[in-house]
């Protein structure tokens, strides 16, 4: 039997980066080169979330951090989670020259990526038609939230800066964060998602863009506004930005952040997406990189 596997595997969802798209092409700067490309070719890496091997140690380490933010039933789910990423990650880390269980270990996360995204579908379309009302309804509440809690941890740039603020905490503890980050970002983003959930003053706030220039984007396309200009302290409030096309843009927070935005605002949103972008910037048009 065949398995398809993907190989090229984005960390910024390109059903997302079609609203900068024309027929299936974007500008993009890179390394200080502008150029227009396939969405194929931006936001990914080559087995990007290809499985590595999950010991006891750092299993049980990192159940220790989910028990310390939540006792409900949250942490059940954890548990079966992180029970069932282990199970598969042996299976397919040990076993050699199996073609179906390498197919595995490189589609696994894959797959649960694209689950995430199908479900976020219709309230994207819902917002990009200027409707956040389906925030109000438990059941898409939970679910966008911790898509957007994906959105934000499942990027290069989170990855790198995560992993090196737990690299010496693990390292003395003989743990690998390599091994660590694959399952942990799913779980962080599982609890940030419950406490948007749980916190009835979050709310999705409309960002209507009323200038000549558009909302760009980049390979970290959500992040806090207040962690843009911080220093090395992290910042108190959450508000997370997410533009979601060129006319529009989202702020999850506890305030209302809704707005019509001019030039000037529109310029300061770019400039915050161009200082929070890891190594790619993205527009529909190359004069706005």
């Amino acid at each position: 039997m065949t398995t398809m596997t993907t190989r090229r595997q984005h960390y910024v969802w390109r059903h997302y980066l079609r609203a900068w798209a024309n027929d299936e092409k974007i500008w993009c700067r890179r390394d200080g080169k502008i150029f227009a490309t396939n969405l194929m070719n931006i936001g990914q890496q080559r087995d990007f979330y290809a499985l590595r091997r999950l010991s006891t140690e750092e299993e049980t380490w990192i159940l220790e951090q989910t028990r310390r933010r939540h006792n409900g039933d949250l942490n059940k789910h954890n548990e079966k989670f992180l029970s069932d990423y282990k199970l598969v990650s042996e299976a397919t880390t040990q076993t050699k020259n199996c073609e179906e269980l390498e197919a595995l270990r490189i589609q696994f996360e894959e797959n649960m990526m694209t689950k995430i995204e199908t479900s976020a579908i219709e309230n994207l379309s819902k917002l990009q038609q200027r409707d956040s009302s389906f925030f109000l309804i438990n059941e898409h509440r939970a679910s966008f939230s911790h898509f957007l809690m994906i959105q934000l941890l499942r990027t290069k740039r989170m990855s790198h800066a995560l992993k090196n603020s737990l690299k010496s905490i693990l390292d003395k503890r003989g743990l690998g964060i390599e091994n660590i980050w694959p399952p942990y970002k799913f779980i962080n983003a599982a609890h940030m998602a419950l406490t948007v959930y749980a916190e009835p003053k979050y709310k999705i706030s409309l960002i209507r863009n009323t200038s000549n220039i558009e909302f760009i984007t980049g390979d970290q396309p959500i992040f806090n506004i207040h962690a843009v200009e911080s220093t090395d302290q992290p910042p108190e409030k959450t508000d997370l930005f997410y533009p979601i096309s060129p006319s529009l843009a989202i702020i999850l927070g506890k305030e209302n952040h809704a707005k019509q935005a001019t030039e000037i605002d529109v310029i300061k949103y770019d400039k915050w997406i161009k200082k929070s972008s890891h190594e790619q910037i993205h527009s529909s048009s190359r004069d706005l990189l």
